[in-house]
């Protein structure tokens, strides 16, 4: 996938993206950070047209999207999303959330799709948990199978919006646990999160964003010990301050 000079506009007069460009390459992990409302999220919603843009332009193996022979709805097929708000239908259980889309949009048959839920279940801890509801499920077990949703639909690219966010802390490390294992499979992820220690772990390249722009864009190891902006420098100050409080409150 191909970025290059995105602009995104809300409004006339508010630029949430102004000139974003960078690629994803096979199998490479991108992660975004950035303050809240410098076009993270926005930036995602961009990739897989559920914002429409107003400059620039987004090419998929090639080809400029959207066009006749790849509209949006045909690409969705291709670039999974997983949001912070798990999306799940609260009146199916697991097991028929995960084979609705597979049923309703590749046409794929019952046996063969039920077949792979089971495998993707019992890959992320959770194939005891096929006959449960949403509201039977903890936060981090509701952020997998909205995982295993998007998996589903075979993509070949993966987008994570702060799939973190509204977990409480015990729940963070068994959703990031998954997706640090669809990464050493080698899956194609563009991942927006504010867990720093995890951006660290699993980015083959960090992006630093702020006002709708990329700031900074170099390897993990580079950006967290040595960042080239003041701006950067300053974002992740803030991280380390709380680092320090964090472990001062746990030695109280």
């Amino acid at each position: 996938m191909s970025v290059r000079d995105v602009v995104k506009v809300y409004d006339g007069d508010f630029t949430a993206l102004d000139g974003v460009s960078f690629d994803v390459a096979r199998g490479e992990v991108i992660v975004v950070v950035g303050p809240s409302g410098c076009g993270k999220s926005t930036l995602l919603r961009t990739l897989n047209g559920l914002e429409p843009i107003q400059g620039g332009s987004i090419e998929f193996n090639g080809e400029k999207v959207p066009s006749k022979s790849l509209p949006w709805s045909l690409l969705r097929q291709r670039i999974g999303m997983v949001f912070q708000s798990y999306e799940l239908f609260p009146h199916l259980n697991v097991l028929e959330n995960l084979l609705l889309g597979p049923s309703k949009v590749l046409g794929e048959k019952r046996a063969e799709s039920a077949r792979r839920a089971g495998e993707l279940l019992k890959r992320v801890g959770l194939l005891d948990k096929a006959e449960s509801f949403p509201r039977q499920l903890s936060g981090g077990q509701k952020q997998r199978v909205a995982i295993v949703r998007a998996l589903m639909m075979k993509p070949e690219i993966l987008l994570l919006d702060e799939v973190t966010a509204s977990l409480d802390p015990e729940m963070v490390r068994e959703v990031l646990d998954v997706v640090l294992e669809l990464a050493r499979d080698g899956m194609t992820m563009v991942i927006v999160t504010h867990e720093m220690g995890f951006a660290r772990a699993i980015a083959d390249r960090v992006i630093f964003m702020d006002a709708g722009k990329i700031v900074e864009e170099s390897a993990p190891k580079e950006f967290f010990s040595h960042p080239a902006t003041e701006r950067a420098k300053k974002f992740l100050d803030i991280f380390s301050y709380e680092e320090i409080a964090g472990e001062w409150c746990s030695s109280l």
